[in-house]
């Protein structure tokens, strides 16, 4: 019998593995694969990686009969290699949500590629079609043919328009070289992004890949400056300039720069970004 056949079948009994890494893997596609299965999902929150493997005992719990989805840490990335061997060791599926990471955004077409794993699927969506409506599930074919006909399927399913957008998306990545780009414009902003650290107290550390990025915010005391990221929210909008915060404090200013913009406008944008830093910073 194939080892994969209870995707299909008996999806309860299988364990699935998702990573939320960086501002990247955001477990969210990952989880509304089987969605049957995963009804007894169980959320195990990773800190860094020697909670993984001390606190919460990952390698009995990984083995057991269950349906789980972990979500790593955005700041722990180190142990992905270890990871993937523990699920591949134990039969466990590896996911790679790129719903969000995926197409160009961190410099690579999928943000796992600057580790040297191979997930088992990966998930697809929003930049895919440039915004129009449609997701994709990517797998190894012993994986993929193991779910019966129409097993696998949703709302944005072979959207004919959607579908020719995906197709032109693809021809722009290689004829544009899109990549290129996306490497390009994350060192702008990486770069003017450690021009306001060392400016603003108010800005902490830098995260993230490519064109990919979250500027943190912290107060004097170094701690989560949730009330300066509202403010700067607040000042941005006022200047012309939308801006969004996310973050378990709501203190990262979320960047994800459209891979098009001109240099007079990710010019501007810095530049009303900056005021608003400014302003905040008294």
């Amino acid at each position: 019998m194939n080892r994969y056949n209870s995707i299909g079948r008996q999806a309860a009994s299988r364990l699935f593995v998702s990573l939320g890494l960086l501002v990247l893997l955001i477990a969210i596609g990952s989880v509304g694969l089987y969605r049957a299965a995963l009804h007894k999902a169980t959320s195990i929150p990773v800190a860094s990686g020697e909670h993984f493997y001390g606190r919460w005992e990952a390698h009995r719990y990984l083995a057991a009969n269950a349906v789980s989805v972990v979500q790593a840490d955005p700041e722990w990335c180190g142990g992905i290699s270890e990871l993937v061997k523990i699920c591949h060791d134990n039969g466990i599926l590896f996911v790679a949500d790129e719903i969000q990471s995926g197409m160009g955004r961190t410099g690579k077409m999928f943000a796992i590629e600057h580790w040297d794993v191979e997930p088992d699927i990966i998930t697809l969506g929003k930049s895919l079609a440039a915004g129009m409506p449609i997701a994709a599930v990517v797998g190894k074919q012993e994986i993929m043919d193991s779910v019966h006909p129409w097993g696998l399927g949703g709302t944005y399913g072979a959207n004919p328009l959607a579908c020719a957008a995906a197709l032109a998306v693809l021809e722009v990545f290689e004829e544009d070289k899109m990549l290129e780009k996306s490497v390009a414009l994350g060192k702008k902003l990486s770069d003017a992004f450690l021009s306001f650290k060392g400016k603003y107290p108010v800005v902490g550390s830098i995260r993230g890949m490519g064109a990919m990025l979250g500027l943190e915010l912290k107060n004097r005391k170094g701690e989560p400056a949730s009330a300066e990221a509202k403010q700067l929210t607040e000042v941005c909008l006022k200047n012309g300039l939308i801006i969004l915060t996310c973050g378990t404090y709501g203190n990262v200013v979320r960047v994800l720069v459209p891979f098009v913009v001109t240099d007079e406008q990710l010019a501007k944008g810095l530049s009303l970004l900056e005021k608003g830093l400014r302003e905040i910073s008294g």
